[in-house]
C-alpha cells in the first residue's frame, strides 16, 4: 500500500506485463455480451506439451500469476474491477499445437442462490 492509501501490485515476472496486454488487445476483438457484477470466471490456460513431460500434467507456471495477469488484462472492456470476481475456476491443460497455446476465459454472472452459498459452506 502506498501513503496515499492506494494499492500497488508489483509484476510477478517479466512476461506479466506482456501477457495482460495480450489479453487486454484480445478482449478488443468482437463486441462481448455485458456482463455485470459479482462475476464467475472459468479460464483454461493451455500449454505447449513438451517433448518429454515431467509429470503428467502442466507444470511450467504459477498458476495464481497467471490468473492475476489474465484478470487485470480483462478491466476495463469486460470486467469493471477484478475485485467483483466472486466464483474462479481455473484448470492448466496440454496443447498438442503451438497455435493453441494461450487461454480460454469465460466470464459469467455470478449467481449468489442459497444453494450455491450451502454448497461453498459445506465444501470449506
Amino acid at each position: 500500500m502506498r501513503k496515499d492509501g492506494s494499492r500497488y501490485s508489483r509484476p510477478a515476472s517479466k512476461h506479466e506485463k506482456p501477457w495482460t496486454e495480450a489479453v487486454r488487445q484480445a478482449t478488443l476483438i468482437g463486441r462481448p455480451e455485458d456482463v455485470g457484477p459479482p462475476y464467475a470466471v472459468t479460464i483454461a490456460f493451455f500449454h505447449v506439451r513438451p517433448a518429454r513431460p515431467k509429470y503428467g500434467w502442466p507444470v511450467s507456471s504459477d498458476v495464481d500469476k497467471l490468473v492475476r495477469g489474465t484478470l487485470d488484462g480483462l478491466v476495463p472492456r469486460i470486467l469493471s474491477d477484478d475485485r467483483h470476481v466472486i466464483d474462479l475456476r481455473v484448470r492448466e491443460c496440454w496443447s498438442d499445437l503451438p497455435q493453441d497455446a494461450g487461454a480460454l476465459v469465460i466470464v459469467e454472472r455470478a449467481e449468489l442462490t442459497s444453494e450455491r452459498v450451502e454448497a461453498v459452506r459445506a465444501a470449506a
